[in-house]
C-alpha cells in the first residue's frame, strides 16, 4: 500500500485496479482456465506450507495417491526426464534397457 495509505481500496486509488482484476476474471477465456477441475483441486493446498509426503516410509491413504495422479505437470517432467535420459544413452551408444518396476504411485511404473 502506498506510504499513508489505510485501506486497499479508499484514498490509495486503488480500486481501479481491483475492479480490472475482477473484470479480468469474469472474462470466458480466464474463466475456463481458472475453473478446472484441476485448479479447482489445486485450491485447498494454495498458500499453505506442507511437510513433505514420504510414501515409502508413511503409511499414505488413497486419496492422497489420487491427489499425486492428478498431478499432470510431475508425469510430463517424468517423461521429458526419460526421453532425455535415453536420447542421452543412444547417443553415446550404451543403451541397454532393462524393464523394472519404479515409483512409489499406485500402479508402479515400469521403466
Amino acid at each position: 500500500l502506498p506510504a499513508g495509505s489505510t485501506d486497499l481500496v479508499g484514498a490509495s486509488g486503488l480500486l481501479p485496479y481491483l475492479q480490472y482484476l475482477r473484470h479480468l476474471r469474469q472474462r470466458p477465456e480466464v474463466t475456463a482456465l481458472l475453473d478446472t477441475p484441476a485448479a479447482t483441486m489445486e485450491t485447498s493446498y494454495l498458500d499453505h506450507l506442507q511437510s513433505p509426503l514420504q510414501p515409502l516410509g508413511d503409511d499414505l491413504e488413497f486419496a492422497t495417491y489420487e491427489t499425486f495422479e492428478k498431478d499432470p505437470v510431475k508425469y510430463k517432467q517424468y517423461e521429458l526426464a526419460i526421453q532425455q535420459a535415453l536420447h542421452a544413452l543412444m547417443a553415446a551408444d550404451t543403451l541397454k534397457v532393462v524393464p523394472a518396476p519404479g515409483g512409489a504411485t499406485r500402479p508402479s511404473y515400469v521403466v
